[in-house]
């Protein structure tokens, strides 16, 4: 059985870069999930994961988490058939990774978890995951190098001084962003 890349993350929206990211990882793999962490709040997780709840909470507050993990789907499979990819890239929401059971429920033996190489400009959340999902989830972490980063921290900040949403979001992820109205949205949290 050919193994499957596991591209996860919030994707609050997902967006060009995020896109990118894709193609680079279908260079590699021939199929790929995107997985949408659910923000649920669960506390069935190991001790050991104690500083990563802590050191990720603010990353997952009611203000970062704009769009339900089904409209995140909504959006990636916008832009999913927009590209082509529906042979190859499924998008399904997920329990994060640091929950009992997400080993179970994508082995290391059919899932390859893959990540953007880090960067100098990841967030703090980011810096920590890099350095314990190997060790707490006992299993490997893949990279790829995407050719750009973009946070949305960062379209965020530049919506704010007039860029359009247009410019960050792919075509088919933009359609279903307006559906959703996600200009006010994410303007109602800023």
């Amino acid at each position: 059985m050919a193994r499957t890349a596991l591209f996860t993350g919030r994707f609050q929206p997902p967006n060009k870069a995020h896109a990118h990211t894709v193609d680079k990882i279908l260079l590699r793999w021939e199929r790929l999930c995107i997985g949408i962490s659910s923000s649920e709040k669960s506390k069935d997780y190991d001790s050991k994961w104690e500083s990563w709840v802590i050191a990720s909470a603010s990353r997952f507050g009611s203000n970062k988490l704009i769009f339900t993990p089904a409209e995140i789907v909504d959006m990636w499979y916008g832009h999913i058939r927009h590209a082509g990819l529906e042979k190859q890239v499924t998008c399904e929401i997920i329990p994060r990774p640091h929950l009992r059971g997400f080993n179970a429920l994508y082995p290391s033996d059919r899932y390859d978890m893959i990540n953007p190489r880090p960067h100098s400009d990841d967030s703090e959340g980011d810096r920590i995951r890099h350095e314990l999902f190997p060790e707490l989830l006992k299993r490997r972490i893949w990279f790829v190098q995407p050719d750009f980063m973009l946070h949305n921290s960062e379209i965020f900040r530049r919506v704010h001084d007039s860029a359009s949403w247009k410019e960050f979001l792919t075509p088919g992820a933009y359609n279903v962003f307006l559906q959703l109205s996600g200009p006010e949205r994410v303007a109602a949290t800023q």
